[in-house]
C-alpha cells in the first residue's frame, strides 16, 4: 500500500478549508483518511495561523516512504518538517563526496612528482 500525505478539502463554496492528512495513494481526494496530520486555512489573515501541523507524526510518515504531494511539501516544509534523504540522494552526495577524496589524492600526487624533479 502506498501512502501519500495530502489535502482534502472540507471548506465551503469560495471559503476553502482542508485537511492534511496521509491517505492511501488509491483513495479518493475527500476519501477515508489514515491519519489526520493537521490542517490549513489559506484565507486567515495571519501567517502563523494558517497551518496547523503534527510535526511528529508527519515526520513518522515520512520516514516510513509516504511521498508528499508537491503542494503538501510546501506546506510541510513551512511548518518546519524535515524531509529525510531518498536514495537517490544519498548515492549523489556519495558520488561527489568520492570525487573530492579522489581529486585531493591526485593534487599530492602532481605535488609529489613536483618536488621530486
Amino acid at each position: 500500500m502506498a501512502v501519500r500525505i495530502r489535502l482534502s478539502r472540507i471548506g465551503r463554496k469560495n471559503r476553502p478549508f482542508y485537511r492534511l492528512g496521509a491517505f492511501d495513494s488509491r483513495a479518493p481526494r475527500n476519501g477515508k483518511c489514515i491519519e489526520l496530520l493537521g490542517w490549513y486555512d489559506p484565507l486567515r489573515e495571519n501567517a502563523e495561523d494558517q497551518l496547523k501541523v503534527n510535526l511528529e507524526r508527519s515526520a513518522h510518515w515520512l520516514s516510513m516512504g509516504a511521498e508528499p504531494t508537491p503542494k503538501t511539501a510546501i506546506l510541510l516544509k513551512r511548518a518546519g518538517v524535515t524531509f529525510p534523504k531518498t536514495k537517490a540522494q544519498k548515492k549523489m552526495e556519495q558520488a561527489i563526496a568520492a570525487k573530492g577524496q579522489s581529486k585531493g589524492k591526485e593534487k599530492t600526487k602532481a605535488k609529489a612528482k613536483g618536488k621530486s624533479k
